[in-house]
């Protein structure tokens, strides 16, 4: 499962299936991206100013393939910060990675 929140002037969030190939490749453009391990999924923050090239990537790189965006929606964290989160599923036809 792929799902990437991005967060008003702070970070995004991406949770992997496929980890180990994936978190290189934005290692390679994210190199401050921190990896967080919870239930089996693994979350990966990655600075909002590299959003647009990591998706890129993410849809072009032939090992990833995310070729269709399922949903977009947000996450309202005015509570805790004066921030909303917003959260893209993406979808891999070719690989089957959700």
């Amino acid at each position: 499962m792929l799902k990437i929140t991005a967060k008003n002037n702070e970070k995004r969030w991406f949770m992997l299936k496929n980890e180990s190939i994936i978190l290189d490749l934005i290692k390679g453009i994210a190199p401050e991206a921190e990896v967080i391990e919870y239930r089996n999924q693994t979350t990966v923050k990655v600075l909002m100013k590299n959003i647009i090239e990591v998706l890129t990537m993410l849809k072009n790189n032939a090992e990833c393939k995310f070729d269709m965006l399922l949903d977009v929606t947000s996450i309202d964290r005015t509570q805790e910060r004066q921030c909303y989160e917003v959260v893209y599923n993406l979808y891999s036809m070719m690989n089957g990675n959700r």
